[in-house]
């Protein structure tokens, strides 16, 4: 089995996949590691490698936490089933740390971190203002372009 990280970059090397048309408003976009798809399968550079292969888009690495010091999004040590009702929140944290980059968009590759992330941009009302996308999206975003069917970011969205 194979994350899709690693898939995607792998379509994209063997010229499967071209990603060619810039996306709007994504002159900053931060990646977040996610912990366990580095620390426990060594997956850092393919999601890098599908984000730099999208033409205008500048990737920004999150300095406080990146790479095998990533810093959790709080889902990993299951904070995302429960209520933290000491200190702060690790998603909340997190976010600051990703806001400290001052990004235009976030990008993911885990739906555990998409939904962490989204709780902590709630909570620092910027949830419509930074749009928080798995580099699936952005792909699929570059590819589709072409054709002018762009899916809406969430701060596009009309359903949130």
């Amino acid at each position: 089995m194979r994350h899709h990280a690693e898939y995607l970059a792998e379509l994209i090397q063997t010229g499967k996949l071209r990603p060619s048309v810039p996306l709007d408003g994504a002159s900053g976009v931060a990646y977040h590691d996610p912990c366990y798809l580095g620390r426990y399968q060594d997956i850092y550079e393919q999601p890098r490698a599908v984000l730099d292969a999208i033409p205008g888009l500048e990737r920004k690495e999150v300095r406080a936490g990146c790479r095998n010091n990533a810093m959790c999004c709080g889902a990993g040590g299951a904070k995302i089933w429960f209520e933290e009702r000491r200190g702060r929140r690790v998603n909340h944290l997190r976010m600051e740390h990703i806001q400290a980059e001052n990004p235009d968009q976030v990008a993911v590759a885990c739906p555990y971190c998409m939904i962490m992330l989204e709780d902590g941009a709630r909570a620092k009302g910027v949830y419509e203002t930074l749009p928080i996308l798995d580099i699936s999206e952005f792909l699929t975003n570059s590819l589709a372009a072409r054709a002018g069917t762009v899916r809406d970011t969430p701060a596009q969205s009309s359903e949130t």
